[in-house]
C-alpha cells in the first residue's frame, strides 16, 4: 500500500511539474495555450497559428567536475565552469522565434539557439534545463528536457 502511494505522489509530482514548466515559460495555468490568431489576407479571415516545437536540446557536457577547493575569485583559485548548450527548434509557419530557458540551478549566458549555462556556485548532484521557444503566442509547443551531473572531484 505504501509503495502504490508513492507512486502515486510521483505521478502528481511529475504532472504538476509539467505544468509548472509550460506556467514559467509562458503557457496558461491549465498547461495548454490560448489558440493564438494570426492576420489572414482579408479582414475576417484569420489563421490559427500553429505552435512551435524544439526538437532537440544538445549539452556540450552531461557530467562537469569541479575542483575540490572552493572557487574563490579572491584567492586566484577561480574556474569559470560553464557548459554549452544548442537547441533546435522548428515553426511550422517559419516565424521569428525566441528562445527560453528554465534551468535548475546555475544562470543562462546569452540569448537564442546557442547559450551557455554558468554552473558556478552549484553544489555536486543533477540540475536540469528545459528548452522552449515562442513564436509570438506563448511557448505552446513542445518542450524538451536534459540533465547534467556536477561532481566534486
Amino acid at each position: 500500500m505504501a509503495r502504490l502511494v508513492i507512486v502515486l505522489f510521483a505521478i502528481a509530482f511529475l504532472s504538476q511539474s509539467d505544468v509548472l514548466i509550460r506556467q514559467t515559460l509562458g503557457c496558461t495555468s491549465s498547461g495548454d495555450c490560448k489558440p493564438c490568431l494570426r492576420p489572414g489576407s482579408e479582414p475576417g479571415k484569420e489563421i490559427y497559428n500553429k505552435s512551435p516545437d524544439v526538437t532537440e536540446l544538445a549539452l556540450e557536457k552531461t557530467e562537469v567536475h569541479i575542483p575540490p577547493k572552493a572557487n574563490d575569485p579572491k584567492s586566484g583559485d577561480y574556474q569559470l565552469v560553464t557548459v554549452g548548450v544548442t537547441t533546435i527548434a522548428e515553426d511550422p509557419e517559419g516565424d521569428v522565434l525566441t528562445y527560453n530557458y528554465m534551468i535548475s540551478g546555475g544562470r543562462i549566458v546569452g540569448t537564442g539557439a546557442k547559450v551557455f549555462w554558468n554552473l558556478n556556485g552549484l553544489l555536486p548532484g543533477t540540475y536540469t534545463i528545459t528548452a522552449g521557444v515562442d513564436d509570438g503566442c506563448g511557448v505552446c509547443g513542445k518542450t524538451v528536457t536534459q540533465s547534467l551531473t556536477v561532481v566534486q572531484d
